[in-house]
């Protein structure tokens, strides 16, 4: 599924078709300063990229522009800043009018985490980023999370999963799609170590 075909009926699952089907940058737009609905689009970057069975010429990066054919998706935004942890909580239910799409900006050192879901299905997710040597760093971002979203949060960062670093140059874009009830949360891991041509390693489940 390539970004047209997504933009033309956005949803959930597609989403999540489209991100095993590509790989994407989650960029912060200019105009986003908090977590929060926004309207995102998507932009098509050339560069060979290596997909699982596959190859392409270009990726995507989601960003605030207007491209293909001016349409935009919502979805929820778990802000980013440098040294500093932003949350958000995700209303459960279907039908209600809300996204059912979260994304974050793309993490490399960084943590994400995900809290307990509430018996209404909603659910409270926080990106953490501190500026510290990497060990430091990421002992102090799970403690942050942890505080904010409940110590039994489902974390993703750098020390595990498909995270991993390679010499700091692997990526992942984080998200999380609601199904009825219930959020499920993902991430799209790649590798930048080619500058020339990026690898899709796997699209994760957290938790």
């Amino acid at each position: 599924m390539n970004a047209v075909e997504f933009l033309a009926k956005p949803s959930a699952e597609r989403f999540l078709l489209f991100m095993m089907d590509n790989i994407v940058a989650f960029n912060r737009p200019g105009y986003v300063d908090q977590s929060g609905i926004y309207g995102f689009t998507l932009e098509e970057q050339i560069k060979k990229v290596d997909l699982i069975g596959k190859t392409k010429d270009y990726y995507y990066f989601i960003g605030g522009g207007l491209k293909f054919g001016d349409r935009l998706f919502n979805a929820y935004w778990c802000h980013y800043a440098e040294g500093e942890i932003h949350a958000i909580t995700l209303p459960g239910g279907v039908g209600n009018g809300t996204p059912d799409i979260m994304i974050t900006a793309r993490q490399d050192g960084c943590h994400f985490g995900v809290g307990s879901p509430a018996i209404d299905g909603s659910v409270r997710v926080a990106h953490a980023n501190v500026q510290f040597e990497r060990k430091a760093a990421e002992i102090i971002q799970r403690y942050q999370i942890k505080a904010e979203v409940g110590e039994d949060a489902k974390l993703w960062g750098p020390e595990g999963g498909g995270m991993i670093r390679v010499g700091g140059k692997v990526k992942a874009s984080t998200f999380g799609i609601r199904r009825g009830n219930e959020w499920k949360f993902y991430s799209q891991v790649y590798d930048t170590t080619n500058t020339e041509r990026y690898v899709l390693k796997g699209v994760y489940p957290i938790g």
